[in-house]
């Protein structure tokens, strides 16, 4: 699913073609943009699914966010860990913000890998 030009919302990721070049062998680590690219793996084996894009609602109150970006994967992880078939997610909240110069409830945060 590489590719400069390569988004959940182009449709132009091939994950079939791509698991096709693994010989049967699961995705090890995905890195997408947005939770959305989940989408993309319905069937396909991974470990790990790394993304960001939600900000973590950017604007949330206690329960839970209030602005996310829009797409149903973003709803159903906006930030940190979960599953998704079998394969572990991490949705990180970066450190940015999208138009509005404000964060609240969601904290920045950027993630180390060991």
């Amino acid at each position: 699913m590489a590719g400069s030009r390569a988004s959940p919302w182009r449709r132009c990721c091939d994950s079939q073609a791509a698991s096709a070049q693994l010989n049967g062998e699961p995705f090890r680590i995905v890195l997408c943009h947005s939770p959305d690219g989940l989408s993309l793996l319905a069937g396909l084996q991974f470990d790990l699914f790394l993304a960001g894009h939600t900000h973590g609602g950017q604007i949330a109150a206690p329960w839970g966010p209030i602005v996310l970006p829009h797409g149903r994967m973003c709803s159903q992880y906006p930030s940190g860990f979960g599953r998704f078939s079998s394969g572990s997610v991490y949705v990180s909240r970066g450190i940015g913000g999208v138009e509005l110069p404000i964060r609240t409830f969601a904290p920045p945060d950027i993630m180390l890998l060991d």
